[in-house]
């Protein structure tokens, strides 16, 4: 059984990840279509996929500190 908190950190996961794939597309296709070489597109808007997921782990260290606290004082 999910509680709303549960709920909630499922909705913020997916938030993230659509946010890094719409990123990823808008870079690949801004690039592509300025150089107009696809290749070097792809592997840019690859490291931006690599550089974003350091970028979003604060997020995630937060949100799973706030759950882990929230079980804790549960279970006092």
């Amino acid at each position: 059984m999910q509680t709303s908190f549960d709920r909630g950190i499922a909705a913020f996961t997916w938030l993230m990840i659509k946010f890094m794939v719409i990123m990823v597309s808008v870079v690949f296709l801004i690039v592509g279509l300025t150089k107009h070489d696809w290749k070097e597109a792809f592997l840019f808007a690859l490291s931006v996929s690599v550089g974003l997921t350091p970028e979003m782990l604060p997020m995630i260290v937060t949100v799973n500190l706030s759950k882990g606290r929230s079980r804790c004082r549960r279970r006092r």
